[in-house]
């Protein structure tokens, strides 16, 4: 009697239910038999929009999509030669089986004694390759400067992942202290070095995550990151001085009436930082909000506009290119070009900022961050919650104000757009009128539809 064969199927999935630190989705390969399902992870992600579910493979925009291509058809073939092994030997055999077999046969402790077939710098390259065709170009560029660094040390093709232990840091480090003292520079800022020393580690990681490299080659243990931390010193100037911003008297239609203009939109509207206003579009602009996603976090963000906002806008209208808001976008860029266009401009706001901050008499070192900072500020001294508003608003506590407006309805944002509105434009009764909406904000929150 022949035996049955109960049919599988094999299909590459990108498993959705889930994001990565990094705000993408694993890669997984699923093997279906008897009505049962089995996944075998894989070491790759991806967005969805760098996904064809039609064919279940990458598209063409995905930064990995030959090695992700070949990756998943090895793996499929392997796990067809398995299914024929079993199907030879075995009257029944499941799904599990399947990935137990390909999983025992791919660990990756094999490489555990030997060194991986990419070297350091090779990986570095790819890495770099990868973030370019991402368009994470700031990122791309801090890990150029720290890898910089290393190889002023030791030449990146000498450099072995074993090499990288907790004494080649502490050389590493001292390295760098006494590179600064030869050549009469100033010393390393704690953060500068935080920063570099992040990367390195990083690096090691993600080599770790891809399977390049086993865990037992990280011999970097007892190298703290602490010892760089220090606080960070998010400056904030009082709504005063704000106020003095907005009211100086500048010549229309030049860079620094523009610049102000900036940053006075940034501090009305829970600090949108310029690369997100640059994008900005009249298809973000509905029912008198802005809503937009925010290009470091991807994350949605939403703020009501006030009678200054809309001012501002008003005096852009007709002198964009296509339908931007600002005219910091001058034309249709490329994802590099445009990481260099607003780094460009956000030079200009910043050196037309201090201008602005010598006129108005204002000590402080007035960027355009000071705007964001002080929104927060602002948010927290008017009686907001610390539940809502965390102690700061910037690279290291964006988290907190993140989440909470995440879940905060659309009607509550409107009231955090209310109390600055209030307090700055109407200092007479604002006080009162920002009691009043904190008081409103402090009652449950409206469930969000």
């Amino acid at each position: 009697m022949k035996k049955l064969r109960a049919f599988a199927s094999i299909t590459a999935i990108l498993r959705t239910n889930r994001k990565n630190k990094y705000g993408e989705y694993t890669v997984c390969i699923r093997i279906t038999k008897d009505r049962k399902v089995s996944l075998l992870s894989t070491p790759y992600s991806s967005p969805k929009k760098y996904w064809d579910n039609k064919i279940q493979r990458p598209n063409g925009k995905h930064y990995d999509v030959d090695e992700l291509d070949k990756y998943l058809d090895d793996t499929i073939s392997e796990f067809k030669k398995i299914m024929k092994e079993l199907s030879a030997t075995e009257d029944y055999y499941s799904a599990k089986q399947v990935v137990d077999i390909y999983s025992a046969r791919n660990q990756p402790s094999v490489k555990t004694s030997a060194q991986p077939e990419i070297t350091f710098k090779e990986f570095y390259e790819k890495l770099l390759n990868r973030m370019e065709k991402k368009g994470q170009y700031k990122t791309r560029e801090t890990y150029i400067a720290s890898v910089a660094w290393l190889n002023k040390f030791k030449k990146l093709e000498d450099i072995l992942f074993t090499d990288l232990t907790l004494t080649f840091f502490e050389e590493l480090l001292a390295f760098m202290i006494s590179k600064k003292e030869e050549e009469e520079k100033p010393p390393f800022k704690p953060s500068t070095l935080f920063g570099y020393f992040k990367n390195y580690l990083a690096i090691m990681s993600k080599a770790v995550a891809e399977n390049i490299i086993t865990p037992s080659c990280t011999n970097y243990k007892g190298f703290k990151l602490s010892q760089f931390k220090v606080a960070v010193n998010l400056i904030a100037i009082p709504a005063s001085q704000m106020v003095d911003i907005m009211t100086l008297k500048l010549q229309p239609n030049t860079s620094i009436w523009n610049s102000r203009n900036y940053i006075v939109f940034s501090f009305l509207s829970s600090g949108i930082n310029l690369v997100d206003m640059a994008k900005l579009k009249k298809e973000n602009l509905r029912d008198s909000r802005i809503e937009y996603i925010r290009s470091k976090t991807g994350e949605r963000c939403v703020f009501k506009l006030n009678p200054k906002t809309e001012e501002i806008l008003k005096f852009y209208e007709g002198y964009t290119h296509a339908d931007y808001l600002f005219p910091i976008l001058l034309k249709d860029y490329s994802k590099k070009q445009l990481h260099n266009r607003v780094k460009t401009v956000s030079r200009i706001v910043n050196k037309d900022l201090k201008e602005i901050a010598r006129q108005c008499r204002i000590e402080s070192n007035l960027t355009f961050y000071v705007g964001r900072h002080t929104c927060a500020t602002e948010l927290k001294y008017s009686g907001i919650p610390d539940s809502a508003i965390g102690e700061g608003f910037g690279h290291g506590s964006s988290k907190s104000i993140k989440n909470y407006l995440k879940r905060l309805p659309d009607k509550n944002i409107d009231l955090l757009s209310d109390i600055l509105y209030q307090k700055i434009m109407t200092p007479k009764c604002g006080a009162d009128s920002a009691k009043k909406t904190v008081r409103k904000l402090k009652r449950p929150l409206v469930k969000a539809k």
